[in-house]
């Protein structure tokens, strides 16, 4: 599945391949044996379902990545007194269209009776990006990263962040493996920058490398880079 911003993340409905578990499974080989073999991989996973391979805590913010309404609802709750709004409700469960029947899971036990409140809105926003970073994709996320765990043990991409790691993904660091001093400095430099302006950099820092005709010519594009 694809976000607005071409990111790709699991779908929740990918069940309706019967096979689509093992699609993920192979999916995670491939992307573990790319970054062995330092193939390109021209794919941009969202912030949620990195964060999720990464074993990271999701972020709000992170899902503006993702779903942008969804983010700015969340953040209307999170910023206003819901106690006295006199048009919306909300409470602890979550609505979906699934192929055209509705459908409806609650975030917490009993959670379709509970009310949302400024007291526990907290609380629930909190399970709502679990549901929808995690909990909704739950068994493809667990197939992708079997898959790349057995090529790749995880515990060694997990001091990466979520940014790092779709620089990895893209192979502008194994593109430029045996240019170490380069790779030193534009990491700090990178991290430096502030979520969003990192989130602007990844989508097309990795093009702009790929594109240079020689190893001289991608040294030049870094040291422009990073000064």
């Amino acid at each position: 599945l694809s976000s607005e911003k071409n990111h790709h993340q699991p779908n929740p409905f990918s069940y309706s391949n019967p096979d689509h578990l093992k699609y993920f499974k192979f999916a995670g080989m491939i992307i573990a044996r790319a970054l062995i073999q330092e193939e390109n991989v021209d794919a941009h996973f969202s912030l949620p379902f990195l964060r999720q391979i990464l074993n990271q805590k999701v972020l709000l913010s992170d899902l503006k990545d993702t779903d942008e309404i969804l983010y700015n609802s969340l953040q209307y709750i999170l910023d206003n007194d819901i106690d006295n709004d006199e048009i919306n409700e909300y409470y602890f469960e979550v609505d979906s269209d699934e192929y055209g029947v509705l459908k409806t899971d609650e975030l917490k036990k009993d959670g379709s009776n509970i009310k949302v409140t400024n007291e526990n809105k907290k609380e629930y926003i909190d399970l709502m990006i679990d549901y929808y970073s995690r909990k909704s994709v739950e068994k493809q996320i667990i197939e992708f990263c079997d898959g790349f765990n057995s090529i790749i043990n995880i515990n060694k991409i997990q001091i990466f962040s979520p940014i790092e790691f779709n620089l990895l993904i893209a192979t502008v660091i194994l593109l430029l493996s045996d240019m170490p001093e380069l790779i030193h400095k534009v990491i700090p430099k990178f991290t430096e920058l502030s979520e969003s302006r990192r989130v602007e950099i990844i989508e097309w820092l990795p093009q702009l490398i790929l594109a240079c005709s020689s190893k001289e010519q991608s040294i030049k594009t870094l040291q422009q880079f990073i000064r």
